[in-house]
Protein backbone atom coordinates (compact mmCIF):
# COMPACT_ATOMS: atom_id res chain seq x y z
CA UNK A 1 0.00 0.00 0.00
CA UNK A 2 1.14 3.56 -0.72
CA UNK A 3 2.41 5.47 2.27
CA UNK A 4 1.11 8.99 2.79
CA UNK A 5 3.41 11.82 1.78
CA UNK A 6 5.09 13.76 4.52
CA UNK A 7 6.58 17.26 4.49
CA UNK A 8 10.16 17.36 3.14
CA UNK A 9 11.54 18.22 6.56
CA UNK A 10 9.94 15.19 8.18
CA UNK A 11 10.92 12.98 5.27
CA UNK A 12 14.51 14.15 5.56
CA UNK A 13 14.45 13.32 9.26
CA UNK A 14 13.03 9.87 8.52
CA UNK A 15 15.80 9.15 6.05
CA UNK A 16 18.55 9.88 8.50
CA UNK A 17 19.23 6.18 8.52
CA UNK A 18 22.70 6.28 9.97
CA UNK A 19 22.92 8.88 12.67
CA UNK A 20 26.04 9.49 14.72
CA UNK A 21 28.95 7.16 14.40
CA UNK A 22 27.23 4.92 11.85
CA UNK A 23 26.96 7.79 9.36
CA UNK A 24 30.67 8.51 9.72
CA UNK A 25 31.53 4.85 9.27
CA UNK A 26 29.44 4.34 6.14
CA UNK A 27 29.53 7.73 4.49
CA UNK A 28 26.12 7.10 2.94
CA UNK A 29 24.89 9.99 0.78
CA UNK A 30 21.48 11.59 1.36
CA UNK A 31 18.52 10.19 -0.55
CA UNK A 32 16.51 12.32 -2.99
CA UNK A 33 13.16 13.53 -1.63
CA UNK A 34 11.78 15.45 -4.59
CA UNK A 35 8.88 13.20 -5.59
CA UNK A 36 6.34 11.20 -3.57
CA UNK A 37 7.83 7.91 -4.76
CA UNK A 38 11.32 9.04 -3.67
CA UNK A 39 9.94 9.96 -0.25
CA UNK A 40 8.19 6.59 0.10
CA UNK A 41 11.36 4.71 -0.77
CA UNK A 42 13.42 6.87 1.58
CA UNK A 43 10.99 6.29 4.44
CA UNK A 44 10.95 2.56 3.78
CA UNK A 45 14.73 2.33 3.77
CA UNK A 46 14.87 4.33 6.98
CA UNK A 47 12.43 1.97 8.66
CA UNK A 48 14.31 -1.12 7.50
CA UNK A 49 17.62 0.19 8.80
CA UNK A 50 15.99 0.86 12.16
CA UNK A 51 14.56 -2.66 12.26
CA UNK A 52 17.92 -4.15 11.41
CA UNK A 53 19.81 -2.07 13.96
CA UNK A 54 17.40 -3.26 16.65
CA UNK A 55 18.11 -6.95 15.94
CA UNK A 56 21.51 -6.94 14.22
CA UNK A 57 23.34 -8.70 17.04
CA UNK A 58 20.75 -11.50 16.94
CA UNK A 59 20.30 -12.02 13.19
CA UNK A 60 23.11 -10.26 11.32
CA UNK A 61 26.30 -10.76 13.29
CA UNK A 62 28.38 -10.97 10.09
CA UNK A 63 26.75 -7.89 8.51
CA UNK A 64 25.41 -9.67 5.43
CA UNK A 65 21.90 -8.23 5.68
CA UNK A 66 23.21 -4.74 6.32
CA UNK A 67 25.47 -4.97 3.31
CA UNK A 68 22.55 -5.91 1.07
CA UNK A 69 20.45 -3.09 2.50
CA UNK A 70 23.23 -0.56 1.94
CA UNK A 71 23.46 -1.80 -1.66
CA UNK A 72 19.77 -1.00 -2.23
CA UNK A 73 20.19 2.33 -0.48
CA UNK A 74 23.02 3.34 -2.82
CA UNK A 75 20.95 2.26 -5.80
CA UNK A 76 18.13 4.49 -4.55
CA UNK A 77 20.34 7.61 -4.48
CA UNK A 78 20.08 8.21 -8.26
CA UNK A 79 17.31 5.77 -9.21
CA UNK A 80 14.60 6.67 -11.69
CA UNK A 81 11.02 5.50 -11.21
CA UNK A 82 11.40 2.05 -12.90
CA UNK A 83 14.51 1.38 -10.82
CA UNK A 84 12.68 2.38 -7.63
CA UNK A 85 10.08 -0.31 -8.39
CA UNK A 86 12.87 -2.88 -8.66
CA UNK A 87 14.37 -1.65 -5.38
CA UNK A 88 11.02 -2.09 -3.63
CA UNK A 89 10.84 -5.68 -4.90
CA UNK A 90 14.39 -6.34 -3.66
CA UNK A 91 13.43 -4.86 -0.29
CA UNK A 92 10.40 -7.19 -0.15
CA UNK A 93 12.76 -10.17 -0.45
CA UNK A 94 15.16 -8.61 2.07
CA UNK A 95 12.35 -8.08 4.60
CA UNK A 96 11.29 -11.70 4.20
CA UNK A 97 14.80 -12.91 5.04
CA UNK A 98 14.96 -10.60 8.06
CA UNK A 99 11.58 -11.83 9.32
CA UNK A 100 12.63 -15.46 8.89
CA UNK A 101 15.88 -14.93 10.79
CA UNK A 102 14.08 -13.13 13.62
CA UNK A 103 11.46 -15.88 13.84
CA UNK A 104 14.18 -18.54 13.90
CA UNK A 105 16.11 -16.69 16.59
CA UNK A 106 13.05 -16.05 18.76
CA UNK A 107 11.54 -19.52 18.40
CA UNK A 108 11.49 -21.52 21.63
CA UNK A 109 13.95 -24.41 21.78
CA UNK A 110 12.52 -27.69 20.55
CA UNK A 111 11.01 -29.88 23.22
CA UNK A 112 13.14 -32.96 23.67
CA UNK A 113 10.89 -35.93 24.19
CA UNK A 114 12.25 -38.43 26.70
CA UNK A 115 13.31 -41.68 25.11
CA UNK A 116 11.10 -44.44 26.38
CA UNK A 117 12.96 -47.75 26.39
CA UNK A 118 11.31 -50.41 24.28
CA UNK A 119 12.12 -53.07 26.86
CA UNK A 120 11.94 -53.20 30.65
CA UNK A 121 15.19 -52.78 32.55
CA UNK A 122 17.46 -55.76 32.97
CA UNK A 123 17.04 -57.27 36.41
CA UNK A 124 19.55 -59.86 37.56
CA UNK A 125 18.64 -61.47 40.88
CA UNK A 126 21.07 -61.54 43.76
CA UNK A 127 23.72 -64.03 42.73
CA UNK A 128 25.21 -66.45 45.24
CA UNK A 129 28.80 -66.22 46.34
CA UNK A 130 31.13 -68.35 44.28
CA UNK A 131 33.91 -70.52 45.75
CA UNK A 132 37.33 -69.07 44.96
CA UNK A 133 39.57 -71.28 47.07
CA UNK A 134 41.41 -73.07 44.27
CA UNK A 135 42.87 -71.60 41.06
CA UNK A 136 40.25 -73.47 39.01
CA UNK A 137 37.40 -72.14 41.18
CA UNK A 138 38.80 -68.61 41.03
CA UNK A 139 39.14 -68.77 37.24
CA UNK A 140 35.53 -69.92 36.83
CA UNK A 141 34.24 -67.29 39.26
CA UNK A 142 36.08 -64.53 37.43
CA UNK A 143 34.74 -65.75 34.10
CA UNK A 144 31.16 -65.73 35.39
CA UNK A 145 31.58 -62.21 36.75
CA UNK A 146 32.93 -61.04 33.39
CA UNK A 147 30.00 -62.62 31.56
CA UNK A 148 27.47 -60.97 33.86
CA UNK A 149 29.13 -57.61 33.11
CA UNK A 150 29.16 -58.39 29.38
CA UNK A 151 25.45 -59.25 29.48
CA UNK A 152 24.70 -55.85 31.06
CA UNK A 153 26.84 -54.09 28.46
CA UNK A 154 25.42 -55.83 25.39
CA UNK A 155 21.80 -55.45 26.53
CA UNK A 156 22.45 -51.80 27.54
CA UNK A 157 20.68 -52.56 30.78
CA UNK A 158 17.47 -53.70 29.06
CA UNK A 159 15.75 -57.05 29.37
CA UNK A 160 15.98 -57.90 25.69
CA UNK A 161 17.26 -61.47 26.09
CA UNK A 162 15.49 -62.90 29.14
CA UNK A 163 16.29 -66.48 28.15
CA UNK A 164 20.03 -65.74 28.12
CA UNK A 165 19.73 -64.03 31.48
CA UNK A 166 17.96 -67.06 32.97
CA UNK A 167 20.58 -69.43 31.55
CA UNK A 168 23.45 -67.40 32.98
CA UNK A 169 21.82 -67.14 36.41
CA UNK A 170 21.31 -70.92 36.38
CA UNK A 171 24.95 -71.59 35.45
CA UNK A 172 26.06 -69.13 38.13
CA UNK A 173 24.03 -71.10 40.66
CA UNK A 174 25.56 -74.37 39.48
CA UNK A 175 29.05 -72.98 40.00
CA UNK A 176 28.19 -71.83 43.52
CA UNK A 177 27.89 -75.36 44.87
CA UNK A 178 30.63 -77.86 45.48
CA UNK A 179 31.88 -79.14 42.17
CA UNK A 180 34.26 -81.67 40.86
CA UNK A 181 36.73 -80.82 38.13
CA UNK A 182 34.44 -82.56 35.64
CA UNK A 183 31.45 -80.50 36.74
CA UNK A 184 33.47 -77.29 36.44
CA UNK A 185 34.48 -78.32 32.92
CA UNK A 186 30.83 -78.89 32.03
CA UNK A 187 29.94 -75.41 33.35
CA UNK A 188 32.75 -73.89 31.28
CA UNK A 189 31.54 -75.70 28.17
CA UNK A 190 28.01 -74.48 28.79
CA UNK A 191 29.41 -70.96 29.21
CA UNK A 192 31.19 -71.30 25.85
CA UNK A 193 27.86 -72.05 24.17
CA UNK A 194 26.11 -69.28 26.11
CA UNK A 195 28.76 -66.73 25.16
CA UNK A 196 28.51 -67.62 21.46
CA UNK A 197 24.75 -67.10 21.60
CA UNK A 198 25.20 -63.77 23.37
CA UNK A 199 27.64 -62.48 20.73
CA UNK A 200 25.47 -63.70 17.86
CA UNK A 201 22.25 -62.16 19.17
CA UNK A 202 23.65 -59.01 20.73
CA UNK A 203 26.72 -57.85 18.80
CA UNK A 204 28.52 -54.81 20.17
Amino acid sequence: PNLPDVPPGEARDATDIAPGTEAKATGLPPLPLGSPSEKRLARRLSGLFKQLRARAKDVDAEGELRGRLVQQYRAAVDAEEPERVRIHLALDAWEKVLAERIALHDAPPPVVQPVVPRHPPLVIPNLPALPRGSPAELKLAQRLDRLVAELRQRTRGQDIAPDLTRQLVKLYGSAAGEQTATQRMEVNQALDTWQEQLKARLPK
